[in-house]
């Protein structure tokens, strides 16, 4: 599992409850995942930021595609305070 693998590599991760990573929604334009470690208190942030910025490099170095939600916009005539005249 990439995502496991991926926080193994990180020394602040307890070793012991191990890693955990696994699908846990799957929508029409997203799939959500969860990634849970173990850590000290004090290392919560460095492993925080570690699991989120690491992961997304490795699924950019394994050519695995996150998706962008995109929102296209089209003004219409009389919308935004201009009367629409025909």
């Amino acid at each position: 599992n990439l995502m496991v693998d991926t926080m193994k590599r990180e020394p602040k991760i307890l070793p012991d409850p191990a890693p955990f990573a696994g699908l846990c929604e799957s929508k029409n334009e997203a799939m959500e995942f969860t990634a849970r470690a173990w850590c000290r208190n004090e290392d919560y942030w460095d492993v925080y930021f570690y699991i989120t910025q690491n992961i997304t490099k490795a699924f950019e170095e394994n050519n695995i595609e996150v998706p962008v939600v995109r929102i296209q916009t089209t003004e219409r005539p009389g919308q935004n305070g201009v009367p629409y005249r025909s």
